[in-house]
């Protein structure tokens, strides 16, 4: 019997869902202030979305309203258009939204895989933090930076502010 490892194993996300946050907000701008208060690009497992999710935040700070138009131009300005995918994904985007009036929950689901993937971190960082000795462990700066980093994640799937 094969044994896998966490290396082995590719992290928890969801790319049908990045796909309908980001189509969804080309369809329905209007919901960028509350999906903006829930994600970061990071928090995207694709890097391509988070190139895209990251224009699209530029343009919101900007007050520029959010369409296929204005995000390749801002991608073009940030020599980014290829890295996003180029012009057929950005297009593709919306084609793939079933509902744009379920961005939340699209939103909620990208949000649920990002915080799996930084607990599944943590959790494989832990290991080596607590075979050093008690002593060494409670001083070490690692730990002290493991556990705000613990506490994070979990103030941040208690109150979706991730």
């Amino acid at each position: 019997m094969i044994e896998t490892t966490l290396k082995d194993k590719v992290p928890p996300h969801d790319i049908e869902a990045e796909r309908a946050v980001l189509g969804a907000l080309l369809l329905n701008w209007g919901a960028m202030g509350d999906v903006i208060g829930k994600l970061r690009p990071e928090r995207f497992y694709s890097l391509q979305n988070q190139v895209i999710f990251e224009a699209l935040t530029e343009l919101f700070s900007h007050n520029i309203q959010g369409d296929t138009l204005t995000l390749v131009d801002q991608l073009r300005k940030n020599n980014k258009l290829e890295q996003a995918g180029g012009t057929a994904y950005i297009a593709s985007l919306t084609d793939t939204v079933p509902s744009s009036a379920n961005i939340e929950y699209y939103a909620d689901i990208v949000l649920d895989r990002a915080t799996r993937r930084d607990l599944i971190k943590i959790s494989s960082e832990l290991p080596s933090v607590v075979s050093e000795s008690l002593v060494s462990f409670c001083s070490s700066v690692h730990f002290f930076t493991l556990l705000n980093s613990i506490t994070h994640t979990v103030n941040c799937i208690k109150n979706f502010s991730c």
